[in-house]
């Protein structure tokens, strides 16, 4: 793999343990580990151009905008994706607003400690050891749980056309099976494995590439 891949990591999660599942390829920085207590960056819609997407979590709704917006991109790889995130009357299987909320606390009385709960959650059932990043910008984090619990990228999906493989676990404590059912308007293929939310990181989904 090459440059010609673009990664779009998940809520949280540093961006440089993403580069194991493509050597060279860029991935974007939403700034969550920044020294500086600074805004949450976004990618736009363009950021990859003629390129692969792959995509875990978060980052796969910024991937699925991408897709819809710009016909150009290749194709869109989905670790444990969805097109919303937080329950609605239409989308009951979201995230209730309240455990949301939660997580919000959490990260404003102790960012380092919840995030390491976070991590064991989202590790289940795989043995998958990830450090808690010494330094944490916790407005950027609690920029990215607001973006969480407002979108919905569901409208796009119908002008996804580029060939979209959605890589889900089963024991996904995170993103439920509900949510990470949808269609797109392209080719679409779903693997599913036995493995939980950090799935790209478990070795199970190498595979794909």
């Amino acid at each position: 793999m090459s440059s010609s891949i673009f990664i779009l990591p998940g809520w949280g999660v540093e961006p440089a343990l993403y580069c194991a599942l493509a050597p060279g390829a860029e991935c974007f920085d939403y700034g969550f580990f920044s020294p500086e207590e600074a805004p949450m960056r976004y990618p736009e819609n363009t950021c990859a151009s003629g390129r692969t997407i792959i995509a875990h979590s978060m980052g796969t709704a910024f991937a699925l905008r991408c897709a819809a917006s710009d016909p150009t991109v290749k194709e869109l790889i989905l670790f444990n994706a969805f097109p919303r995130f937080a329950y609605a009357a239409d989308f009951p299987c979201g995230w209730k607003t309240g455990d949301i909320t939660a997580l919000k606390n959490g990260m404003e009385k102790n960012a380092s400690v919840t995030l390491k709960h976070f991590y064991r959650n989202c590790a289940f059932p795989d043995k998958v050891r990830i450090d808690v990043p010494a330094i944490l910008n916790r407005a950027a984090l609690l920029e990215g749980l607001d973006f969480l619990a407002t979108f919905d990228f569901r409208a796009l999906l119908a002008s996804v056309r580029c060939p979209v493989t959605v890589l889900r676990s089963r024991e996904d404590r995170i993103v439920n099976e509900e949510m990470s059912s949808f269609s797109v308007g392209g080719p679409l293929a779903v693997k599913e494995f036995e493995s939980g939310h950090f799935l790209p990181f478990s070795g199970k989904a190498r595979e794909v590439f």
